[in-house]
């Protein structure tokens, strides 16, 4: 398994990932991933962080693993990539409203 990690900050990491890009980086990375696990907090950069375009960029075969805040999946986007077999599945483990 080759593991790409992204932070703020970069240069200021210390993990067992294979490579570390700026979250920025998202968007010309997502397709590259066959899991793409979210665990970011909740604020005004992550929230709807995972969007139409995300799903749009990631492979057919992929899948999100959401255990960060509901907030940031915008789940309307993840419904139809779902439906439309945009992505290969999800786990989710927050949601815009709790209890489901």
């Amino acid at each position: 398994m080759n593991v790409i990690g992204l932070k703020r900050d970069p240069a200021k990491h210390s993990s067992a990932a294979d490579e570390v890009h700026a979250s920025a980086d998202l968007p010309k990375l997502i397709g590259r991933a066959d899991f793409v696990a979210l665990c970011c907090p909740l604020t005004a950069d992550t929230k709807g962080i995972m969007n139409e375009a995300m799903f749009k960029a990631m492979k057919p075969t992929a899948y999100l693993i959401n255990v960060a805040r509901g907030r940031c999946v915008d789940e309307p986007s993840l419904l139809k990539a779902l439906k439309e077999k945009q992505i290969a599945g999800a786990a989710i483990d927050h949601f815009w409203d709790e209890p489901l």
